[in-house]
């Protein structure tokens, strides 16, 4: 089979027997068959209805429906081979019979038989008419107990017979050995967990035929069910392309939904990772601005150019009377701006700071000091008596 036609192969079928009785009245029996898995599930729908129009309520919809049409009208010729089918004429059942009046069906058996099923066509023609009038569109014909050959496996009826509505079929080796009319009974058939009645087989057969043997292709030639299925097969399609529409549209918008997911993910982890590094050059910038600032307070500062720090301080501190004791010496003080206002560093100021028994004392320390070549001046800034000594503070200016 063909790649197309795996694709748009039917999964569903349903058969209806139309069985014409012999009080004239006709009787509709239906199956409904689906594929799971390479299985075949049996649904049987109506036992049997006097009318398709309270049957077509029950059809599932948009399911293919074959038609058999067994008994009253139907008859059965049984040929010796298959080969005597290009041979047989009409005459052998119906003597000088029209060939346009009738529709003829042949059934090669496995046996090496072959069967021939002939009716009016008039009365297929009124079944057609009520199947339409009754919105059941069928898109394969049956005439006879033929298909039963195809389902016989399913079964595993061997050397035994089934009885139809109006058949008694012997079977011998899985194969149809001789069509009789019904006389008794009706039975059930096993299958698998389910019974079946005998009944039931026919339209069962009708409609595993068309969905196994003949793959959704009809082997009728009357124009109307050859147009029924056509139109069958493209409702189908039509159904698998809005199926398989609305999984690549879904496919789509899962695709869609993945993508922008990831897309969201990422752009949520540039942001983040782009604050982040904002926040870093914030700080970055805050801290270079920081040293920046503190390189230029060391550089306006002098500290870094002033060679003779040390020697001033050993020179001031050697310099000290033994009866002044040095608390401070502090070399460049500096001055708190406060909040947003710059440090002012003096860079030609030491400060003393210190305890003295008298003012002689503090006076030739000054003196002393006004010596030196590197300092300017001295200037007093506080002298007060505590207790009975005398705490100071100077001001050398280098």
């Amino acid at each position: 089979m063909s790649l197309i036609k795996k694709v748009i192969k039917y999964t569903k079928a349903v058969g209806i027997e139309v069985c014409f009785n012999p009080d004239s009245s006709i009787t509709y029996i239906a199956v409904s068959i689906k594929t799971v898995k390479n299985r075949i599930r049996i649904h049987q729908i109506s036992n049997e209805e006097n009318s398709l129009e309270s049957l077509q309520t029950l059809l599932p919809k948009f399911v293919p429906i074959c038609i058999v049409i067994s008994g009253m009208g139907v008859m059965i010729k049984e040929l010796e081979s298959s080969n005597a089918f290009n041979s047989f004429s009409l005459d052998n059942i119906i003597p000088y019979a029209n060939p346009d009046d009738y529709y003829m069906q042949v059934s090669k058996g496995k046996n090496g038989k072959a069967w021939v099923a002939v009716m009016r066509r008039e009365q297929l023609e009124n079944v057609l008419r009520v199947c339409h009038e009754s919105a059941i569109y069928p898109v394969e014909l049956f005439i006879g107990p033929f298909t039963l050959e195809c389902s016989l496996h399913l079964f595993r009826l061997a050397d035994s017979y089934i009885n139809t509505k109006v058949y008694l079929v012997s079977v011998i080796n899985q194969a149809l050995a001789k069509i009789e009319k019904s006389e008794t009974t009706n039975r059930g058939i096993p299958y698998e967990d389910f019974t079946i009645e005998e009944y039931s087989l026919l339209p069962l057969s009708a409609a595993y035929q068309f969905l196994i043997i003949n793959q959704g292709q009809t082997n009728c030639s009357e124009r109307s069910i050859q147009r029924n299925s056509n139109d069958s097969t493209a409702m189908h399609v039509l159904k698998l392309s809005r199926h398989f529409i609305i999984g690549l549209f879904f496919c789509i918008l899962l695709l869609s939904f993945l993508i922008f997911y990831k897309y969201n993910n990422l752009i949520t982890s540039i942001n983040q990772e782009t604050f982040q590094s904002k926040s870093l050059l914030t700080q970055r910038k805050k801290l270079e601005d920081e040293l920046f600032k503190k390189k230029q307070l060391v550089s306006t500062s002098g500290i870094s150019k002033s060679s003779n720090v040390s020697f001033f301080s050993d020179f001031i501190a050697s310099s000290k009377p033994d009866h002044i004791r040095l608390d401070v010496l502090e070399v460049f003080p500096v001055e708190l701006g406060g909040y947003n206002k710059p440090i002012d560093i003096k860079n030609n100021i030491i400060l003393l700071k210190g305890v003295s028994g008298n003012n002689t004392s503090i006076n030739n320390w000054i003196n002393k000091l006004m010596e030196s070549d590197f300092i300017n001046a001295v200037k007093i800034i506080e002298i007060k008596q505590k207790n009975n000594h005398l705490e100071f503070a100077l001001q050398i200016e280098i």
